[in-house]
């Protein structure tokens, strides 16, 4: 119980960190600047693991939430950054790519969400409804004198294929 609670918060944890990664690729890819990339919640103390592209990867103490930081969307922080202080905030970018940015997150999601539906049906297969003889009665041995064995498919009862064993 408390491992599969474990999964599911790390599964959404997982997922929440690749929908600001839409928004965060999207914005790079579209010229914008992207000065912090964070896991974690953005008012407690933070690490800085990486420094690549103009871009600071922070992994803060309370590992609540991801943000993609991009300018004049965020407040001003900690990092004394503010949209005036960029080479190129994010006014002077056409209301098409804010746009852009703004629904990046929401697409990766979506997605996401295909690859990982149409991966289960490939890797799952589709489930098939059959109706297989589990037991024969004894008080009954009708089904037995027809030639009815245990694990036998019930194709068709007077040409109606049954959905449920209940129909049989």
């Amino acid at each position: 119980m408390v491992a599969s609670i474990i999964l599911i918060l790390l599964t959404l944890y997982v997922l929440t960190i690749l929908h600001e990664l839409g928004h965060f690729t999207t914005a790079k890819l579209l010229g914008f600047q992207v000065p912090i990339f964070g896991i974690g919640l953005p008012v407690t103390p933070h690490l800085t693991f990486l420094k690549a592209g103009g871009t600071e990867f922070r992994m803060h103490l309370v590992p609540i939430g991801v943000y993609a930081s991009i300018p004049e969307l965020d407040p001003p922080g900690d990092d004394g950054q503010t949209a005036d202080s960029l080479a190129k905030p994010f006014r002077q970018f056409p209301l098409a790519k804010k746009l852009l940015v703004v629904v990046s997150g929401i697409a990766t999601s979506f997605f996401l969400a295909l690859i990982i539906f149409n991966a289960s049906f490939m890797l799952l297969g589709v489930p098939e409804t059959k109706v297989v003889v589990e037991e024969l009665s004894d008080e009954n041995p009708m089904a037995r004198d027809a030639g009815v064995l245990k694990e036998d498919e019930i194709l068709a009862l007077n040409s109606v294929k049954p959905k449920t064993s209940e129909e049989v």
